[in-house]
């Protein structure tokens, strides 16, 4: 008789104990905060970038006022996240607590926010064999002329991109990344979904963050190679593997506006969103209309603030949905499609218009088994848009290293510009693929310097050397040793100039400055050679005279 007493009671307390939902939470202004603070909390860097494109501060850069978050706090109310970009807030709160808060003045909208459970993010993966006519980034790099770039240096130095992802699992120990954290060149890391939790450590959950990055960072020397290497990183975890909710766009709203702080150029998304988590059924195709979704409304805000938002159009094409996904829909984001090796449409990669019937994706990259390394180092395949992204932030980084002078929305324009179908864009392929050449030229108004030299071997050009600077094309096979001698000699044998060239791994074009030479004008013997044994590489005959 007693358990059945307290039994009735525990069934009791269940039954009146209050439900805890999930709520978006919109404040109606920024309080006391005055629109001139905003620069006490972005970076020098952030701050460079913002008056190189001429963009002043606005009330949306300022942080949500804390008093009104310390009101909800008051109220036993649990803030999750919040962004200042949307002004707003991911809450748990019960109904009453929900109803107190909409008479307060400084609560401009509340509404509920959904959850729903699903899988950690699937995609295909295989080795890469030496079976495998695609064993190395080659074809996916050359597709867009990434290597043309590469080659005349333009792969990504001083610019920062950052990724949104679900973790990257052993990238700080993995050997294709070694190049990066010698130089200090992931410049932050953080956990938005659980905080303090090691980005580095997430297992599988941190797969797909891993083969994203090392599509743009990854580095193997004649195998592989990262579509802007040499750039600096800011990693974010912003995706749970097993929940999709209205947090996770918070989540990517708050990375975000982080990552503008620290001075991020380019965001790399290669997470989107759609249907089956929000209120009701979710999304709805009539949302990817560029202003609807939360995160799509944080990748807007992010566009004005000179960062180039860089997101998957997704995998839907074979689907019941079929179309693009959020933030792709963005008009100010560069929504990235997928193509095979030959640079035909990838079937499964999400098809547009928006919504609103603007042309979508914008631009394609290789998304059909592209290269790239697992968490465990290996270089292996997949299939995405989520592996496009990578390609075509890689492919921005390295072009705006050419002129930094430029805006996110011109250098998005040129990339349209340069495509194979900027003349007659689709749904499938929108603008089609770049080309790194053309959009050099429309930038610099200079073509690339581009040279063919055979495995193993060294080219020297121009011959007769003009404007006292002589270019050297050396192979990947050949920048495999730590540097070069040159020795010049005159026509009598005698030694007249002498330098060390430090290679770099995979094509160079090395600059050598002859211009102290040129008030001795003739014919000159170059030898270059390995300076660890003295062995000879390369002899040619050059010509330095100014009337050539």
């Amino acid at each position: 008789m007693m358990f059945k007493k307290l039994l009735l009671l525990c069934l009791f307390y269940v039954t009146v104990l209050p439900v805890q939902g999930q709520w978006l939470v919109w404040f109606a202004d920024k309080g006391a905060q005055q629109v001139q603070e905003a620069a006490r909390y972005l970076s020098a860097k952030s701050l460079q970038r913002r008056c190189r494109q001429h963009i002043a501060f606005a009330a949306n850069d300022l942080p949500v006022y804390m008093p009104y978050i310390h009101l909800l706090e008051q109220q036993h109310i649990k803030v999750r996240q919040t962004s200042k970009w949307l002004n707003m807030a991911y809450v748990e709160a019960t109904e009453e607590q929900v109803a107190l808060l909409r008479n307060l003045p400084c609560i401009k909208k509340i509404a509920k926010a959904g959850t729903a459970m699903s899988t950690p993010c699937t995609f295909q993966q295989a080795a890469a064999t030496p079976f495998d006519t695609l064993t190395n980034s080659a074809n996916q790099l050359e597709m867009l002329g990434l290597h043309c770039l590469h080659a005349n240096r333009f792969t990504g130095k001083g610019m920062v991109i950052t990724f949104v992802d679900g973790g990257f699992t052993a990238v700080d120990e993995a050997l294709p990344y070694k190049h990066i954290y010698e130089q200090k060149r992931v410049l932050a890391t953080r956990n938005f979904v659980t905080p303090g939790r090691d980005i580095y450590k997430m297992g599988g959950e941190g797969e797909h963050g891993c083969r994203v990055f090392s599509i743009a960072a990854g580095l193997l020397p004649n195998r592989f190679y990262g579509a802007a290497y040499d750039a600096s990183f800011i990693l974010a975890v912003t995706e749970d593997a097993f929940k999709e909710s209205s947090l996770e766009e918070l989540n990517w709203a708050a990375a975000a506006e982080w990552a503008d702080s620290i001075g991020t150029d380019i965001i790399n998304s290669s997470v989107g969103y759609f249907t089956g988590f929000t209120s009701g059924t979710g999304y709805t195709y009539a949302d990817m209309d560029g202003k609807t979704t939360i995160v799509t409304r944080a990748a807007q805000v992010a566009a004005s603030k000179g960062i180039l938002v860089v997101s998957s159009v997704g995998n839907e094409g074979t689907k019941d949905w079929k179309y693009l996904i959020a933030p792709a829909d963005g008009d100010s984001v560069l929504a990235a499609g997928g193509v095979d090796a030959l640079g035909v449409y990838a079937p499964f990669s999400s098809q547009g218009p928006s919504a609103d019937g603007r042309i979508k994706p914008d631009l394609c990259a290789r998304a059909d088994q592209t290269i790239q390394i697992g968490a465990d180092g290996r270089v292996i395949w997949g299939w995405g848009t989520s592996f496009s992204a990578p390609l075509l932030s890689g492919l921005a980084a390295c072009l705006w290293q050419a002129d930094t002078s430029l805006t996110n929305m011109q250098l998005f324009k040129i990339l349209k510009e340069s495509a194979t179908r900027y003349a007659n864009p689709d749904t499938f392929y929108g603008y089609g693929i770049p080309s790194a050449t053309a959009a050099y030229k429309a930038i610099t108004g200079k073509n690339l310097l581009q040279t063919t030299v055979k495995p193993g071997d060294i080219k020297v050009m121009p011959n007769p050397v003009r404007g006292g600077k002589l270019t050297l094309g050396i192979d990947e096979g050949v920048a495999v040793l730590p540097n070069l001698q040159l020795l010049l000699y005159d026509s009598r044998g005698r030694k007249v100039a002498e330098e060390q060239v430090v290679l770099q791994p995979r094509l160079w074009l090395y600059e050598i400055n002859l211009q102290p030479l040129f008030h001795m004008q003739g014919i000159y013997y170059l030898h270059i050679q390995n300076p660890a044994d003295g062995s000879l590489l390369h002899k040619q005959k050059i010509l330095i005279s100014e009337s050539f």
